[in-house]
Protein backbone atom coordinates (compact mmCIF):
# COMPACT_ATOMS: atom_id res chain seq x y z
CA UNK A 1 0.00 0.00 0.00
CA UNK A 2 1.33 3.71 -0.89
CA UNK A 3 -0.25 6.21 1.26
CA UNK A 4 -4.44 5.41 1.40
CA UNK A 5 -4.37 3.45 -1.79
CA UNK A 6 -4.58 -0.21 -1.75
CA UNK A 7 -5.65 -2.80 -4.82
CA UNK A 8 -8.57 -3.73 -5.24
CA UNK A 9 -9.64 -6.59 -7.23
CA UNK A 10 -12.51 -6.12 -9.14
CA UNK A 11 -14.61 -7.98 -11.65
CA UNK A 12 -15.10 -6.57 -15.42
CA UNK A 13 -17.35 -8.45 -17.82
CA UNK A 14 -15.33 -8.31 -20.74
CA UNK A 15 -12.59 -10.73 -19.71
CA UNK A 16 -12.10 -14.18 -19.41
CA UNK A 17 -12.71 -16.31 -15.91
CA UNK A 18 -9.45 -16.90 -13.74
CA UNK A 19 -7.81 -20.08 -15.33
CA UNK A 20 -8.15 -19.11 -19.04
CA UNK A 21 -5.38 -18.40 -21.04
CA UNK A 22 -4.90 -14.70 -22.97
CA UNK A 23 -2.84 -15.66 -26.37
CA UNK A 24 1.03 -13.65 -25.74
CA UNK A 25 -0.21 -12.64 -22.03
CA UNK A 26 -0.20 -15.68 -19.64
CA UNK A 27 -3.02 -17.31 -18.04
CA UNK A 28 -5.89 -14.46 -16.74
CA UNK A 29 -5.86 -14.52 -13.10
CA UNK A 30 -7.46 -11.47 -12.28
CA UNK A 31 -8.63 -8.03 -12.90
CA UNK A 32 -7.93 -4.97 -10.38
CA UNK A 33 -7.60 -1.79 -9.94
CA UNK A 34 -4.65 0.50 -8.18
CA UNK A 35 -3.02 3.96 -8.79
CA UNK A 36 -5.84 4.91 -10.95
CA UNK A 37 -4.85 2.17 -13.43
CA UNK A 38 -7.51 -0.93 -14.26
CA UNK A 39 -4.76 -3.94 -14.57
CA UNK A 40 -5.09 -7.42 -15.39
CA UNK A 41 -2.95 -9.69 -13.89
CA UNK A 42 -1.58 -12.43 -16.17
CA UNK A 43 0.04 -15.78 -13.89
CA UNK A 44 2.99 -17.39 -15.88
CA UNK A 45 1.79 -20.56 -17.35
CA UNK A 46 4.81 -22.47 -15.52
CA UNK A 47 6.12 -22.28 -11.54
CA UNK A 48 9.97 -21.70 -10.60
CA UNK A 49 10.52 -24.50 -8.32
CA UNK A 50 12.53 -24.77 -5.20
CA UNK A 51 13.88 -22.00 -4.53
CA UNK A 52 14.10 -19.37 -1.49
CA UNK A 53 12.80 -16.13 -1.48
CA UNK A 54 16.16 -14.46 -2.03
CA UNK A 55 16.71 -16.90 -4.98
CA UNK A 56 12.71 -16.19 -6.24
CA UNK A 57 13.50 -12.65 -6.56
CA UNK A 58 16.59 -12.79 -8.18
CA UNK A 59 15.25 -16.07 -10.69
CA UNK A 60 12.61 -13.54 -11.70
CA UNK A 61 14.80 -10.54 -11.91
CA UNK A 62 17.05 -12.36 -14.41
CA UNK A 63 14.41 -13.74 -16.83
CA UNK A 64 14.88 -12.66 -20.19
CA UNK A 65 12.29 -13.14 -23.03
CA UNK A 66 10.17 -15.71 -20.78
CA UNK A 67 6.99 -16.98 -21.91
CA UNK A 68 7.74 -13.70 -23.74
CA UNK A 69 8.77 -11.14 -21.54
CA UNK A 70 11.58 -10.32 -19.05
CA UNK A 71 11.10 -10.37 -15.35
CA UNK A 72 11.64 -7.38 -12.78
CA UNK A 73 13.75 -6.71 -10.05
CA UNK A 74 10.95 -6.57 -7.51
CA UNK A 75 12.19 -6.89 -3.50
CA UNK A 76 8.76 -6.57 -2.20
CA UNK A 77 5.36 -5.28 -2.20
CA UNK A 78 6.10 -1.83 -1.41
CA UNK A 79 8.65 -2.18 -4.30
CA UNK A 80 5.82 -3.56 -6.84
CA UNK A 81 3.66 -0.67 -5.80
CA UNK A 82 6.02 1.66 -6.51
CA UNK A 83 6.38 -0.11 -9.73
CA UNK A 84 2.63 0.51 -10.50
CA UNK A 85 2.78 3.75 -10.16
CA UNK A 86 5.80 4.38 -11.94
CA UNK A 87 5.00 1.98 -14.62
CA UNK A 88 8.41 0.20 -14.36
CA UNK A 89 6.98 -3.24 -13.66
CA UNK A 90 4.07 -3.17 -16.52
CA UNK A 91 4.25 -6.16 -18.82
CA UNK A 92 7.01 -8.01 -16.55
CA UNK A 93 7.29 -10.71 -14.31
CA UNK A 94 6.95 -10.13 -10.91
CA UNK A 95 6.25 -12.81 -7.63
CA UNK A 96 2.62 -11.93 -6.44
CA UNK A 97 1.23 -9.99 -3.49
CA UNK A 98 -0.59 -11.89 -0.67
CA UNK A 99 -3.72 -10.94 -2.28
CA UNK A 100 -2.98 -12.25 -5.50
CA UNK A 101 -1.69 -15.76 -3.48
CA UNK A 102 -5.35 -15.82 -2.02
CA UNK A 103 -7.11 -15.21 -5.39
CA UNK A 104 -4.83 -17.75 -7.42
CA UNK A 105 -5.72 -20.10 -4.41
CA UNK A 106 -9.40 -19.95 -4.62
CA UNK A 107 -9.10 -20.74 -8.88
CA UNK A 108 -6.42 -23.26 -8.07
CA UNK A 109 -7.96 -26.12 -9.99
CA UNK A 110 -9.34 -23.32 -13.10
CA UNK A 111 -8.77 -23.59 -16.34
CA UNK A 112 -4.88 -24.01 -17.34
CA UNK A 113 -4.14 -23.69 -13.67
CA UNK A 114 -5.61 -27.30 -13.12
CA UNK A 115 -2.14 -30.05 -12.85
CA UNK A 116 0.18 -26.96 -13.32
CA UNK A 117 0.00 -25.68 -9.57
CA UNK A 118 1.96 -27.89 -6.66
CA UNK A 119 -1.19 -28.52 -4.28
CA UNK A 120 -0.77 -31.15 -2.31
CA UNK A 121 3.26 -32.74 -2.20
CA UNK A 122 4.01 -36.30 -1.02
CA UNK A 123 7.17 -36.00 0.12
CA UNK A 124 8.81 -33.78 3.36
CA UNK A 125 9.63 -31.07 0.80
CA UNK A 126 7.73 -27.02 1.10
CA UNK A 127 6.86 -27.51 -2.89
CA UNK A 128 2.80 -26.96 -2.61
CA UNK A 129 3.90 -23.69 -0.87
CA UNK A 130 4.71 -20.32 -2.69
CA UNK A 131 6.29 -17.45 -2.46
CA UNK A 132 4.50 -13.80 -2.35
CA UNK A 133 5.93 -10.35 -2.11
CA UNK A 134 4.28 -9.53 0.87
CA UNK A 135 6.38 -8.95 3.71
CA UNK A 136 5.33 -11.09 7.32
CA UNK A 137 6.73 -9.81 10.46
CA UNK A 138 10.09 -8.28 10.22
CA UNK A 139 12.46 -10.34 8.16
CA UNK A 140 9.91 -12.96 6.94
CA UNK A 141 8.01 -13.05 3.99
CA UNK A 142 4.64 -14.41 2.88
CA UNK A 143 4.11 -17.57 1.58
CA UNK A 144 0.77 -19.62 0.34
CA UNK A 145 -0.09 -22.49 0.48
CA UNK A 146 -2.32 -23.13 -2.04
CA UNK A 147 -4.32 -26.08 -0.95
CA UNK A 148 -6.10 -24.43 1.77
CA UNK A 149 -5.32 -21.01 1.50
CA UNK A 150 -3.15 -20.25 4.66
CA UNK A 151 -0.39 -17.58 4.75
CA UNK A 152 2.60 -17.39 6.60
CA UNK A 153 5.50 -16.28 7.41
CA UNK A 154 9.12 -17.59 6.17
CA UNK A 155 12.35 -16.58 6.35
CA UNK A 156 13.65 -15.21 3.28
CA UNK A 157 16.67 -17.59 2.75
CA UNK A 158 15.95 -20.87 5.07
CA UNK A 159 12.74 -22.07 3.29
CA UNK A 160 12.15 -23.15 0.09
CA UNK A 161 9.21 -23.04 -2.07
CA UNK A 162 7.57 -22.39 -5.38
CA UNK A 163 6.64 -19.14 -7.24
CA UNK A 164 3.98 -18.24 -9.70
CA UNK A 165 5.38 -14.99 -11.37
CA UNK A 166 2.44 -12.76 -12.27
CA UNK A 167 2.20 -9.68 -14.39
CA UNK A 168 0.06 -6.63 -14.72
CA UNK A 169 -0.85 -5.30 -18.02
CA UNK A 170 -3.64 -2.88 -19.28
CA UNK A 171 -7.08 -4.11 -18.77
CA UNK A 172 -8.94 -1.93 -21.24
CA UNK A 173 -6.14 -2.65 -24.07
CA UNK A 174 -5.91 -6.32 -23.85
CA UNK A 175 -6.98 -8.36 -26.61
CA UNK A 176 -9.05 -11.57 -25.75
CA UNK A 177 -8.57 -12.91 -29.50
Amino acid sequence: MIGNEQIKIITLSRLPPAGQPIPNEGIFLCALRYAERTLAACASPEDIRNVTYTEAVREVAVRRSWHGYDGANIENEAALYNGLVTGIVLGKWVIPTCDLGRVLSRNKTAGDFEGSLVIESKIADCSNWYWLCTPHRREKMSSIRLSDGMVAGWGRDCNRSSCRPVRFVDATRLSLA
